[in-house]
């Protein structure tokens, strides 16, 4: 036979359902052939002989693979690669007959041995043909030690990297470092074993500058003890951490002036501030009011404020404060700290990933921001005991005459469990809130002077007064689940007097007032369980529902209907056995607006793949594919440390995947193993079907 072309790896995603693969080229030797399974997120496998049988040897057109273990977990890929074995078995014997078969084998098995050695150098890195310059490594005595690189004219090269090598040395702490004693010269590195002690977290790398004369500032630049010229500069690269300004991160040492300091060099120098892992003490509020500042935590730090007042703002001191990103750390008060976080005139900013605990008055308390993104804030007292609770979770003001907060956007918010108000506008409009849990305060959410806001698939439950209190005009309520039984007023929805021009599209509404001087309200495909009280003049119902299905009110509207949403596996469906399930959708010409739960008392065994929820009512037909919202989960362990759930659609599809996300990562497709036997997911959004 012809070798025409390299036999290039295959690749199979395992369905779970097969355990016979095919290779499609001719191996000689079981050796020959190199089977590998990766899983999701980990590095391939080869698997050794014994795990699998091969059929098929010597055949020119190839063969197959089967798995003694049965079929391959869906989700896996197995891979075949063709690795011919350097060896000759052919022996050709003096006056022997010729066998024009038994040579071309040979010379065949060579033909691949070759092309599998091109395609490993091929992943080499090599120089251009024709070679121009030398490209031969240096002896290995000459080498030693040093940096391999390249010179102008792309010859190879050594960096006299030996030389900082022989100049470097390492003392044990910074103190160290500012009383050494033994010589400097420029360029010379010094690595430190920590910053107060051995392994503190602050070790570092500093090189002497024979020419500084500035002035010690405890991090990035350190004098010795009685030199006049000459400073150890930091080596650091976009990022400075407060460790290396002192900060000791014990929970027992008051770490502000070292994390001020660090801060205070960061913004001077146009890079970011890392926090690592611990538990850092401050007495003073910490101010991260610089524009274009970074900070970032690592490991989960905790910020604990034992102080008075504000525990970390970002206030600006001259100028309105412009693009200042902080995330992934906790803040935590005592209780004289009145507000966790405190923004005035903070615009274009980006939060993420904090929790606030133990404060008295707001976790975050903005005092104008103009389109600002904040993300997973949390202030829950059910997730953990406060020693101090506060009065509000979120609280939007105004900053002198007409600044108030706007065009900003909210994500996952999480305000849980004290004697408060979740979210609270007090001056704010045109923002968008997008999902999250105001659960078991007594007010879930109060819109007091808060014209144009949108709402979108809020989860409000059990606030004792009201889940929803809505003074403010033109506001926009979305797939808003307020379910709760029977808080103190009656009612979990309140349109107070001065409420004028709201609208309620979908979502599911236990009970809603109308109060006097509330009007033109407008309730679209929304159902509503028990009742909805006031001057039928004030509002207009459009498809609105009982979940048992009864026609609150019919004016001229599109298709309103249930469904019946089912939880699956995406190789494997398997049958569940269902608790409690239900669906309704509203069809508004080319958008299909849905909301469902779905809960399963036990889950069928051979269900496999990713969770999918199925039975929609429509396919979705977006180029992009469609996303919709989780609003309450249960029995679901989200992985590759997800914070929050969606349901994705593709395009042409008519089931959702359940992903786990995290904020400024790809989504992982939650699988059947992450899903306790009994589970409970509530969700809803809109699909596009045109």
């Amino acid at each position: 036979m012809t070798v025409a072309a390299v036999a290039t790896p295959v690749s199979y995603l395992a369905s779970g359902s097969q355990a016979t693969y095919v290779f499609p080229w001719k191996v000689v030797n079981l050796v020959d052939l190199i089977v590998q399974i990766t899983i999701p997120g980990s590095n391939p496998v080869t698997q050794s002989s014994s795990t699998y049988s091969v059929a098929g040897l010597g055949n020119p057109n190839g063969g197959t693979v089967t798995f003694n273990a049965g079929n391959v977990t869906a989700g896996y890929t197995v891979t075949f690669f063709l690795n011919p074995q350097e060896v000759q078995n052919t022996d050709l014997q003096n006056q022997g007959s010729y066998n024009p078969s038994l040579v071309e084998g040979a010379l065949d098995q060579i033909t691949r041995m070759v092309q599998a050695l091109q395609s490993i150098s091929g992943q080499s890195i090599r120089g251009q043909i024709p070679y121009t310059v030398n490209m031969q490594l240096p002896s290995q005595a000459l080498r030693a030690g040093q940096l391999l690189g390249f010179d102008t004219t792309g010859a190879v090269t050594l960096s006299g990297m030996s030389i900082l090598l022989q100049q470097s040395t390492a003392v044990a702490t910074v103190a160290a470092l500012r009383s050494y004693a033994g010589a400097t010269t420029n360029g010379m590195i010094v690595a430190t074993g920590g910053y107060s002690s051995q392994a503190d977290g602050g070790q570092a790398f500093y090189v002497w500058n024979s020419v500084d004369t500035r002035a010690d500032n405890g991090g990035t630049i350190l004098q010795i003890s009685g030199v006049t010229t000459g400073r150890w500069n930091l080596l650091y690269s976009n990022a400075v951490s407060v460790r290396w300004f002192g900060a000791k991160g014990d929970g027992a040492t008051d770490d502000h002036v070292a994390i001020q300091a660090a801060i205070t060099w960061a913004v001077a120098n146009g890079c970011g501030v890392v926090i690592p892992a611990g538990t850092y003490n401050h007495s003073v509020t910490i101010h991260m009011g610089f524009s274009y500042l970074e900070v970032i935590g690592i490991g989960n730090p905790t910020l604990h404020f034992t102080g008075a007042g504000d525990c970390v703002d970002l206030n600006y001191l001259t100028n309105p404060l412009w693009q200042v990103k902080l995330s992934n750390f906790n803040i935590n008060g005592n209780a004289s700290a009145t507000n966790g976080l405190h923004l005035i005139s903070a615009n274009h900013c980006d939060i993420s990933n904090i929790t606030i605990t133990n404060i008295s008055n707001a976790a975050l308390l903005i005092n104008f921001s103009v389109s600002s993104r904040f993300s997973h804030i949390i202030c829950s007292n059910n997730e953990s005991t406060f020693t101090t609770v506060p009065a509000y979770g979120i609280y939007l003001d105004l900053q002198g005459a007409g600044n108030l907060v706007s065009n900003c956007v909210f994500i996952d918010m999480m305000m849980e469990g004290f004697p408060g108000t979740g979210l609270y506008l007090a001056n704010a409009q045109t923002n968008l809130f997008i999902g999250g849990t105001f659960e078991g305060c007594n007010v879930g959410i109060n819109v007091v002077v808060g014209p144009c806001n949108t709402f979108m698939n809020i989860d409000l439950e059990a606030n004792a007064v009201a889940n929803l209190i809505v003074t403010s005009n033109y506001n926009t309520f979305i797939g808003m689940l307020c379910a709760s039984a029977g808080p103190s007023s009656g009612y979990n929805i309140e349109l107070n007097s001065g409420a004028s021009g709201n609208s309620f599209l979908g979502g599911l509404l236990t009970s809603v007032l109308a109060n006097t001087g509330s009007s033109l309200s407008t309730f679209f495909g929304c159902t509503i369980l028990t009742n909805i009280t006031g001057v039928n003049t004030l509002w207009a119902l459009y498809n609105c529902r009982t979940t048992g299905g009864a026609l609150i009110q019919d004016l001229p509207g599109d298709t309103y209907a249930a469904w019946t949403p089912t939880l699956i596996g995406s190789s494997t469906a398997g049958s569940q056995t269902y608790g409690a399930v239900a669906g309704q959708y509203l069809n508004v010409g080319r958008a299909l607006h849905v909301n469902g739960s779905v809960t399963i008392s036990a889950k069928d065994g051979a269900m496999a793949g990713s969770v999918q929820i199925g039975g929609f009512p429509a396919r979705c037909n977006a180029i992009a594919g469609c996303a919709l919202v989780v609003a309450e989960m249960d029995g679901v362990t989200l992985p590759g440390g997800g914070t929050f759930l969606t349901l994705e659609m593709a395009a042409g599809a008519n089931v959702a995947t359940l992903m786990s996300n995290i904020s400024g990562s790809p989504a992982t497709p939650v699988l059947v193993a992450n899903i306790a036997s009994a589970t409970t997911i509530k969700f809803s959004g809109t699909i596009i079907t045109g």
